[in-house]
């Protein structure tokens, strides 16, 4: 197969150099290929034009998508014609040129960047595509930085209320209850009430926070110095 294209190309220089190997100049040979190859440049001319106008971010990111375009561009400026001025005449034409360029870029940039699109288009004059390219890439890179910072509040706001949450749970529901008093705070085992009071403890603190202990509230308000016997509790 790599022999039959090496001779395939090989018999189209031949009859390329045939064609115009009795030219009097370099001029008259030049001048012969333009005429005879630059028809068929129309036709992709048209097809880069297109894909040009038409080029849109879409899911790339902004460096992919200037990458895109740029070669677009560059081969968009071979068909171009050659210009020697050195008098600035031409300037006109060349902002021009770069002011196509720019808003090119610019429109096929995603929604998301609207706000520093209204910014660079405000700018006068506007500035050159590397510029621009070189502001809307770190308006990208701000974005990532809030979408980071907004993920990680949302996690940490989720985390507090799941801990409030846990201690909600833990302060109501899993509180030992009397099964004697039906208070909350201790189990029947170690109720002072039925096994004695520890030294120092201070009765007048305890508050009963059910209805089934309401007998317990006399006992609550007498002395500390005596002892209560079944027939007092009761």
């Amino acid at each position: 197969m790599a022999s039959r294209n090496v001779h395939s190309s090989s018999c189209k220089e031949q009859k390329l150099t045939a064609s115009v190997i009795y030219a009097s100049n370099a001029a008259t040979i030049w001048n012969d290929l333009q005429e005879r190859f630059l028809q068929n440049n129309g036709p992709r001319l048209f097809q880069l034009r297109k894909d040009f106008i038409t080029c849109t971010q879409g899911t790339l990111s902004v460096g992919a998508y200037y990458s895109k375009l740029k070669g677009l561009w560059e081969e968009l400026a071979e068909f171009r014609p050659i210009h020697n001025c050195v008098c600035g005449g031409v300037n006109p034409l060349i902002e021009h040129i770069n002011r196509e360029y720019v808003l090119t870029f610019l429109l096929g940039l995603n929604e998301s960047f609207n706000s520093i699109q209204s910014q660079i288009l405000l700018m006068d004059p506007l500035p050159s595509v590397p510029r621009v390219f070189s502001l809307v890439i770190q308006e990208e890179k701000q974005k990532v930085i809030n979408s980071i910072a907004s993920d990680n509040t949302e996690a940490l706001a989720y985390a507090v209320n799941d801990s409030h949450g846990t201690k909600s749970k833990i302060g109501k529901k899993d509180r030992p209850i009397c099964s004697h008093y039906g208070i909350l705070g201790h189990i029947k085992d170690k109720c002072f009430k039925l096994h004695g009071y520890p030294p120092g403890y201070r009765k007048n603190k305890v508050i009963p926070s059910t209805p089934s202990a309401a007998n317990a509230v006399n006992t609550e308000i007498l002395d500390d110095t005596a002892p209560l016997n079944t027939k007092q509790y009761q």
